[in-house]
């Protein structure tokens, strides 16, 4: 799993879905879409996503509720955190492990 931000991912990751057409065929583009994005990165994202669905990509939206900054950003974290936990239990991790944490902390203390 990667992200990339708009205009970035035009600039870097569009001309990237012409090859190799498998893995391009098992990718997944999730666009976090709001309204409190400018009209200028709106149309971006409205155009990358037709991209990629023509390059035979996998691509959902989801919609920012948030009508102001804070509120969307929120939104994001909550969003982001459950998927994440949900992403782990799918693949029969348990989320609250966080083994390499303490390894790192401890190690790091010495």
């Amino acid at each position: 799993s990667r992200y990339h931000v708009v205009p970035e991912l035009n600039h870097h990751l569009l001309e990237g879905l012409d090859n190799p057409k498998a893995v391009v065929k098992k990718s997944a583009f999730l666009f976090l879409e709001s309204s409190l994005y400018s009209p200028k990165n709106q149309r971006r994202m409205l155009l990358t996503k037709k991209i990629a669905q023509t390059q035979g990509a996998h691509v959902e939206s989801l919609h920012i509720q948030g009508q102001d900054k804070l509120s969307a950003v929120l939104e994001l974290l909550f969003i982001s955190g459950y998927f994440s936990t949900a992403a782990a239990i799918n693949q029969g991790i348990d989320p609250s492990e966080i083994q390499w944490v303490h390894y790192f902390k401890k190690h790091l203390a010495k």
